[in-house]
């Protein structure tokens, strides 16, 4: 567990390009302790950091975003990363998303799965 000060700490460092270090300091978090940073801080790179995650932790932190920014990753992902991730997200989290998107958009989306 990460104190308060920690995450701050954290979250300055995550605003870098070097893809390395976000690796490096997203592996120091929880998929809800990073979730929250990233919900909160305007200045992390979150396609950056989705880039470096592990697909299960990617997963639970994705879970545990807000919906702007869950919208601004499903369209930054490839194909495949959309499809995987629209499949192995909880069946509440797909219906919540898919609520609230678009409804075209929805029916892009099924027609992957």
């Amino acid at each position: 567990m990460v104190t308060a000060e920690e995450k701050t700490l954290l979250a300055e460092r995550m605003v870098t390009g070097n893809l390395h270090k976000l690796r490096h300091l997203s592996a120091m978090l929880t998929p809800e302790e990073l979730a929250e940073m990233i919900n909160t801080s305007k200045e992390i790179d979150h396609i950056k950091i989705f880039q470096v995650l592990e697909p299960e932790k990617a997963l639970k932190t994705f879970e545990n975003l807000d919906f702007e920014i869950q919208e601004e990753l499903l369209n930054s992902f490839s194909i495949d990363q959309l499809s995987d991730t629209l499949n192995k997200i909880s069946p509440d989290d797909r219906t919540g998303l898919f609520e609230k998107l678009p409804e075209e958009t929805t029916r892009k989306y099924l027609s992957l799965q």
